[in-house]
């Protein structure tokens, strides 16, 4: 039986083929501290560079987000995309192909998003 709160999205469909520890699927277990690490870097730089905005949108975003039970992808899929962009814009002294990993994943995501909106 599918869980009413986990459902829809390229994530969850992953998720789906792992076994979950402890209440929560095997996949998660990795890739939410990396989440946590990879906001901590952006405020970190944000701090660093006295910009109030990484702090501000990510507050702003988890508290539109909180409202909600469930975790519909599609709601975080365009927030991700304006951050990678944002992380982007602002790298420094980058060696000359470093965009082509950030785009991959920008297409990628832009693709997963027309698919879900389409179908």
């Amino acid at each position: 039986v599918e869980d009413p709160l986990r459902y829809g999205g390229s994530l969850w469909r992953l998720c789906q083929r792992f076994p979950d520890v402890a209440g929560t699927t095997l996949p998660f277990w990795f890739l939410v501290p990396a989440g946590i690490a990879a906001a901590s870097a952006v405020l970190a730089d944000g701090r660093r560079r006295r910009d109030p905005l990484p702090a501000l949108a990510l507050a702003c975003f988890l508290a539109a987000n909180m409202a909600s039970a469930r975790a519909y992808q599609k709601y975080y899929e365009p927030f991700l995309l304006i951050v990678l962009a944002w992380v982007v814009a602002r790298a420094d002294r980058a060696p000359r192909w470093w965009w082509v990993g950030p785009a991959l994943l920008a297409l990628a995501w832009t693709a997963v998003a027309i698919a879900r909106f389409v179908a």
